[in-house]
């Protein structure tokens, strides 16, 4: 049974014990914000990424690295790619990765820190963006959406805009062209 002497302490308790999870030395990869924060887009025909790492020795410490502060971002931006790690296998540390085709690249990671093994799997794996494919950012431009319109009032149904030139038959002159 605790006694508190004010209402300040009994505060501090209570926020203490809701912030137990966030004390924890993985807490912060707990977060939504944080998890949102994936540093590479992964291809779409990327399917198994397996991580062969060792748990002492220098040679594997950026891979290590790796898993602690990358591999949560990437299991949550991209859940239905499967991430394998496998501890103290036999070889060196790597990364590899697998394709729906079938095909599979090895990445090697000895020695190296976090923003090379980052680099170095969008290389590999990353999403390539072509200008042809994007999507503009003026959502106004009804071009890159299938329609062959500049303007949404062009489409049947639609009241027409001040920036395109009002049809005769809605402006009630229709009965003088009959």
């Amino acid at each position: 049974c605790f006694v508190f002497r004010d209402e300040l302490s009994l505060l501090s308790l209570v926020c203490w014990e809701n912030s137990t999870k966030m004390r924890t030395s993985f807490g912060f990869r707990r977060t939504y914000k944080y998890l949102r924060k994936c540093p590479l887009s992964l291809h779409r025909d990327v399917r198994i990424v397996r991580v062969n790492y060792k748990t002492n020795g220098n040679n594997s410490h950026g891979l290590r690295r790796f898993i602690y502060e990358n591999v949560p971002q990437l299991q949550f931006g991209h859940p239905r790619v499967q991430i394998l790690r496998e501890k103290n296998m036999p070889g060196h540390p790597s990364i590899t990765v697998f394709f729906v085709d079938g095909k599979r690249r090895e990445i090697d990671c000895d020695f190296k820190a976090v923003p090379d093994i980052l680099r170095r799997l969008e290389s590999v794996a990353g999403d390539i963006f072509d200008e042809n494919t994007l999507v503009p950012t003026n959502p106004a431009d009804f071009i890159w959406y299938g329609f062959n319109k500049s303007c949404i009032c062009e489409s049947p149904g639609q009241h027409p805009c001040s920036s395109c030139p009002t049809p005769a038959s809605l402006k009630g002159q229709w009965n003088k062209l009959l």
